[in-house]
């Protein structure tokens, strides 16, 4: 007689969807809160409950999944607003909206995110918050 006997995951998809820095794909994307709970099954068939449920949140693009205690603190840890500021502005990438300091200039500021790593130029008169716009790669 044959049995197959294993113990098999059961994931099960919820609503609570977050918006979070994927460190796999680099981007800002969704996460998707998922149960899972181990199970023994027979013929692949899940019988009996070995573990507590627990919960993870996936990234809907690659899989990457982190635990429920990282997708409760805060993933953007923006920075204190300067102090001074008459030469520094707190300003958001228009790619993946994280959060970088830069000085304040007369003229044009060319910017490379911290976070995605693109490139932008910053457009401002010294004492007005300067705005972003993004580099054409066939302007160059």
């Amino acid at each position: 007689m044959l049995l197959l006997l294993g113990i098999n995951p059961v994931k099960k998809k919820k609503e609570t969807i977050i918006r979070r820095h994927c460190p796999h794909c680099n981007d800002l994307r969704n996460f998707q809160e998922v149960q899972y709970r181990q199970f023994l099954s027979l013929f692949f068939i899940p019988i009996l409950p070995l573990s507590k449920p627990g919960t993870v949140f996936t990234c809907v693009t690659c899989g990457y999944s982190i635990s429920g205690e990282q997708a409760a603190q805060s993933d953007l840890n923006l920075p204190s607003p300067p102090a001074n500021n008459s030469n520094r502005v707190l300003v958001m990438c228009p790619r993946c909206e994280g959060p970088m300091i830069i000085p304040v200039k007369e003229h044009r500021l060319n910017v490379t995110c911290p976070h995605c790593t693109m490139e932008f130029i910053i457009k401002g008169i010294k004492g007005e918050i300067p705005i972003a716009s993004i580099i054409d790669p066939q302007q160059l």
